[in-house]
């Protein structure tokens, strides 16, 4: 018996391809594409993926909502232009969030995170 799990996880969570994951362990593509077929699992690599960014949206929703906070408490030194800045990023972050949960737009939303953001979303 082969140790299915394994070979689910590689394709689900790390990404990997049916071929490589043949490659890499000796179990024919045959055999992985019909396990893979019959238990979904391309559906299953789809809503990982999903939880994995929405996880990770949030987080950075969070740690850019508190700075914007910190920075607005504070609020000496700050010029009509900084809070007018302030108040943009809010409203971007309130319509992608709003996007995010409603599905507006019908499609998949990917979000790439970058720079500063993607170290606020780990």
């Amino acid at each position: 018996m082969r140790e299915w799990t394994a070979l689910r996880r590689a394709y689900i969570e790390e990404g990997k391809s049916l071929a490589q994951i043949a490659r890499e362990t000796g179990v024919p593509n045959s055999s992985l594409s019909w396990r893979a077929r019959r238990e979904d699992w391309q559906g299953q690599r789809a809503a990982f993926l999903n939880e994995d960014s929405d996880r990770r949206l949030e987080r950075l929703t969070k740690k850019l909502l508190d700075q914007i906070d910190a920075a607005l408490s504070t609020g000496d030194g700050m010029e009509a232009k900084d809070f007018k800045a302030v108040t943009g990023a809010l409203r971007e972050l309130k319509e992608l969030r709003g996007t995010r949960e409603t599905g507006a737009g019908g499609g998949e939303l990917t979000v790439r995170f970058v720079g500063e953001a993607e170290e606020f979303s780990r």
